[in-house]
Formats: structure tokens, C-alpha cells, sequence
């Protein structure tokens, strides 16, 4: 048996096509992680109602909004459960798209002290991947954090250089190998096809998804799909507003039909008031972007600036047309644009985008 372990609506989908494609080969089962109890209601009632689900069991582990020694106390019956677990199955691989996630680290700890020889595998998590994380490379993480959750937790516990790189993972997929990130090239890499993502049961269960939320049909099949930074990064952009506009407008007179998808911290505010001003669709903030790509038109073109949403699309959809905008020069902007550009996602300044749509 293999073991799924997720923590987003990313990784669930990489699991969904993993466990597909390898469904011949092992039973799977899925485990939400570190969860907040109402989040996972959608993503169970489309699991429960899949037919060729390849998951034979299903579980979920909150904790999300425990706080100190609640925490502790929820951690404790998280290993417990776990040991139960994993003494009934004896899991062979362990996937998991985050090695920091302490579930992951004390299950496969647990693996070894009853002699398990139990891989961990590493599902591309996304950036993380390619620029590394760094937060993992700061003394308060590296050093004090690593000693104080080995104290509470135990000496199995480990902070690994960027993510996937501790001791408990062997393998690793993931969608562009040759830029992942110069600490994983370590482990055994196996390529995330992107054709594992377009398996018709996945898109069933994106179907499913779809009927648990609040978005009509109609919004998929537009010509254009335009996502939008966070709220405090508009501000940093002076003009960001009437560019935006500019943009919307130019669009509109070529007749390209739109939809808008603002950052989750607009909680349902139209921060540009775009709707009031155009006959474009708002895509609810709240919904997760990876939710929505399966059912996409292959024509649909995305444009948005740099952010996971534009490299999540090109792992999932590599045939869709992907148009960032220069927005905001940041340091990571300027940091990271080569890497965007290495897999063809341009940069181009948001007065001109309308005529790189025509190209």
C-alpha cells in the first residue's frame, strides 16, 4: 500500500494522478494533513461520490488551528493513530509534497523502528522545488527551531535545506527536472508527466469538485482568464488600477470574452472594480486556481503576474497559453524571472499584452 499525504489542493491532485497512474501496480490511501476543520468538506464529498476513486481508504488529521500545548496534545493523538495505521498496512511508499510536515517525518520514523523498509517519495510541491525555501536557511529555522522540535518531538525530527531534501526521502517527481533545485539533483528523479494529468478519471473528479462550488460553467469556457496578485502588492504599482483597466478594455474590444480571479485575501471584494465597470466574470477568490485548471479549454490563454499560480498551470496544463505581466520589478521578480522564462512564461509590460495575445 502507498500513502498519500496532502496538505493543499495541489497536492491533492498530484496524488489523485500518481495513485492513478499507478493503480495497477499498489492500493492507495489518502491522508489530509494539517487541516482546519471545516477546509476539507468539498474535496470529501467529491472523493466519496468518485467512482474509480484509486484511493481504498481516506482520513483526515486536523490541528490546523490548535495552538500551543492543544497542539502538542493534537500531535500526540495524530502519532497514535498513525502507528495504528501503519501497523495495519505496512505502507511501501510514502508520498508526500512537503518532508517538513512533522505527520510525514514521524510516520516514516515509525516505519523504521518496527523495520519497515518504507520509501518516502517527494511529489513536486511547486516553487519550493526550483528555488529552494528560504526561510530553511535562517539561523532561527536551521538551528534554534531544529533543537526545540527535537526536544518536544524527538531526535527523529530533521530540518531539511529546502524542501525534499531530508534523510527520509529517496525519490522524487517532478514536472521540470532539469531545474529543480541544485540540493535534490541528490535523489533518485523521476519525471512528473504532465500527461498523468490528463487521465479521464482526474477529470471526472475535477467535475465533481466543480459541483461542490459556487462557479458556473459558462466561466470555464471564456477566451481569457486574468489572475491578480495580493491585495498589498496592487498598492506597491502605481497606476496598478487604471493598467489593469487599460488592459480589460483593450481585450474587450477584440471581443475576447474574461474572467478575472482575484488573490484569496480579497475575501469577495472587487478591489479594482472591475464588474461594476466591464462585462467580465469574477471567479470566486476563495476557490483554489488548481481546482479549476482540468476543465479549461486547451484555448483559454492565462495571464497573471509571477506567482505560483502561473508555474502550477504550467505543470498541470502545459498546453494552455501562459502571458505574465511586469508589474512589479521586486527582488524576487528579479530573482526569479529567468527560471519563468526558462520554461517560455515572457514578461511583458501590461500595455502591450493585448497585442502578445494576437501572436
Amino acid at each position: 500500500m502507498d500513502y498519500y499525504l496532502v496538505s493543499t489542493p495541489l497536492h491533492l491532485y498530484i496524488a489523485c494522478a500518481l495513485a492513478l497512474e499507478r493503480k495497477q501496480e499498489s492500493t492507495a490511501h489518502l491522508i489530509f494533513i494539517d487541516q482546519y476543520p471545516q477546509q476539507p468538506d468539498m474535496f470529501l464529498n467529491a472523493l466519496n461520490s468518485w467512482e474509480n476513486s484509486p484511493f481504498v481508504k481516506t482520513n483526515i488529521f486536523f490541528g490546523r488551528d490548535a495552538k500551543g500545548i492543544g497542539k502538542l496534545r493534537t500531535r500526540k493523538k495524530i502519532f497514535l493513530r498513525l502507528r495504528e495505521m501503519i501497523a495495519e498496512d505496512c505502507p511501501q511508499n510514502i508520498f508526500v509534497g512537503n518532508d517538513r510536515r512533522v505527520e510525514f517525518q514521524y510516520a516514516m520514523h515509525y516505519c523504521r523502528k518496527i523495520n519497515l523498509q518504507t520509501k518516502g517519495i517527494y511529489f513536486d510541491e511547486g516553487l519550493f522545488t526550483y528555488i529552494g525555501r528560504e526561510a530553511s536557511e535562517r539561523f532561527s529555522e536551521r538551528v534554534i527551531d531544529n533543537v526545540v522540535r527535537k526536544l518536544f518531538y524527538g531526535l527523529w525530527w530533521q530540518s531539511p535545506k529546502t524542501i525534499g531534501t531530508s534523510k527520509w526521502i529517496e525519490e522524487i517527481y517532478v514536472a521540470f527536472p532539469k531545474f529543480i533545485h541544485p540540493l535534490l539533483k541528490s535523489k533518485i528523479v523521476r519525471p512528473l508527466e504532465s500527461i498523468f494529468f490528463s487521465h479521464k478519471d482526474l477529470y471526472v473528479f475535477a467535475q465533481k469538485l466543480l459541483s461542490n462550488i459556487d462557479i458556473e460553467n459558462s466561466t470555464l469556457q471564456v477566451k481569457i482568464i486574468l489572475t491578480l496578485p495580493e491585495a498589498t502588492d496592487m498598492k506597491r504599482i502605481s497606476n496598478y488600477q487604471e493598467s489593469i483597466h487599460f488592459l480589460i478594455e483593450s481585450l474587450l474590444e477584440k471581443n475576447f470574452s474574461i474572467a478575472v480571479k482575484y488573490h484569496p485575501s480579497a475575501t469577495g471584494r472587487d478591489l479594482l472594480r472591475i464588474s461594476k465597470k466591464y462585462s467580465v466574470q469574477l471567479i470566486p477568490d476563495h476557490i483554489p486556481f488548481e481546482i479549476l485548471l482540468p476543465l479549461l479549454n486547451s484555448s483559454v490563454i492565462l495571464i497573471g503576474d509571477m506567482s505560483s499560480t502561473l508555474l502550477t498551470t504550467k505543470m498541470l496544463r502545459p498546453d494552455i497559453k501562459i502571458i505574465g505581466f511586469e508589474a512589479n520589478k521586486s527582488n524576487y521578480y528579479l530573482k526569479f524571472k529567468g527560471f519563468f522564462e526558462s520554461l517560455d512564461i515572457g514578461f511583458y509590460n501590461l500595455k502591450i499584452i493585448n497585442e502578445i495575445v494576437l501572436k
